[in-house]
């Protein structure tokens, strides 16, 4: 795995999430949960998922 690959699948993810982020402290009315809570929430995880399977995958190819 190159250094191009290593960053686009640390970067990308990491990107995602401060985005899900932002966009779910400018959501107004957190007081109760609405669809658009469940799909920033939903993205988020995926967006976590991805980097935490990059991580794990870089990590196992330096152990080689």
């Amino acid at each position: 795995m190159n250094n191009r690959n290593v960053a686009r699948g640390i970067l990308i993810p990491v990107f995602i999430i401060s985005l899900m982020i932002f966009n779910f402290t400018r959501i107004p009315g957190s007081d109760c949960i609405r669809p658009i809570h469940i799909v920033t929430f939903l993205a988020m995880g995926a967006a976590i998922g991805m980097l935490l399977m990059n991580i794990f995958t870089l990590l196992r190819n330096k152990e080689k």
